[in-house]
């Protein structure tokens, strides 16, 4: 395999450019928020540093987290049927295991699966013309449209 140099040349200069706009980021951000609305260095750190940590994730993805899965694919209720065990807590921050800061009981749970709602499948077949003679006569193939993203031909 022969390494392609106009490649490498600009996947180098993405980086690099990303490297440079966090340089400039840190340097002038702070600068500004100094500057332009009167905040102390102490705030102004702790603003980049929220910044850094990309606390809006954190809120949104509520923290750390247990994820539970369902054995049941078909609508409908089924009462306790998720039963977890072995949860793991992680910062999603630092990817460290934080279960050994939690007292972890478990509790039973319904699982409830509600309809997307309508699917609506076309299905046309293809056309032939013969003139009937007494012969069986076969049409293969059909193309089909599937109004809903969420699905394929092949589900």
């Amino acid at each position: 395999m022969k390494l392609n140099y106009r490649r490498t040349f600009l996947i180098g200069m993405a980086f690099l450019s990303i490297s440079a706009f966090w340089q400039m980021y840190d340097n002038i951000i702070p600068l500004m928020l100094q500057n332009t609305f009167g905040l102390g260095e102490t705030i102004t750190g702790m603003l980049m540093a929220a910044a850094r940590l990309d606390l809006p994730a954190i809120f949104l993805n509520g923290g750390p987290g247990i994820a539970i899965s369902g054995s049941q694919t078909a609508v409908g209720e089924y009462p306790k049927e998720l039963i977890p065990s072995d949860a793991k807590i992680v910062d999603d921050v630092t990817g460290e295991n934080m279960t050994k800061n939690y007292e972890i009981t478990y509790v039973e749970g319904d699982l409830n699966i509600l309809p997307l709602g309508t699917v609506v499948v076309e299905i046309r077949g293809d056309v032939k013309t013969e003139t009937y003679d007494g012969t069986q006569y076969e049409v293969d193939g059909y193309e089909a449209t599937i109004k809903n993203p969420l699905y394929t031909e092949a589900d």
